[in-house]
């Protein structure tokens, strides 16, 4: 086992060797652990027992097309165009989301927001409905099997 102590009293690094793991002490309300830059990538599972803080990604939009890329996956998308957009839902061959994604968009402009499905892809939604029925309504889009996606929200 190897052991770093800090100069603060009960704060250390330790590598269990025995158990194969790196345990982290800090000190309460303070980050024991900062990642100023790169990405975190976990294989298995992650498990939190304190709480977790995550943001949305607001992304607004003006343009009278979207095909969601890998970037739009929990993101908040405000379509602002004032003659409508089409939001076209992807095919795993073309935008390999994984499934459980999910992206909300706001109807924020005057134009219609509509969603299609890609090729080889499809769209649920109650009643078959495409568009958002009202501006500052949202609509979510949930990827819930391989090239199947259910929108559910505002719908109408």
């Amino acid at each position: 086992d190897v052991t770093f102590h800090s100069d603060t009293s009960g704060d250390s690094l330790l590598w269990d060797s025995s158990d194969e793991k790196l345990v982290i002490t800090g000190t309460n309300g303070q980050n024991a652990l900062e990642v100023a830059d790169g990405d975190v990538s976990i294989t298995d599972a992650l498990t939190v027992t304190g709480t977790t803080t995550t943001y949305l990604n607001v992304i607004t939009d003006s343009t009278t097309t979207r095909t969601p890329a890998l970037a739009d996956a929990s993101a908040y998308i405000l379509t602002t165009h004032g003659t409508g957009i089409t939001v076209t839902l992807p095919q795993d061959s073309a935008v390999a989301f994984p499934t459980g994604s999910s992206i909300v968009f706001e109807r924020n402009g005057a134009g219609t927001l509509t969603f299609a499905a890609g090729a080889g892809a499809t769209v649920n939604s109650k009643g078959g409905t495409l568009t958002c029925a009202d501006r500052y309504t949202t609509v979510a889009a949930v990827k819930i099997a391989a090239d199947i996606w259910t929108i559910f929200g505002n719908i109408g």
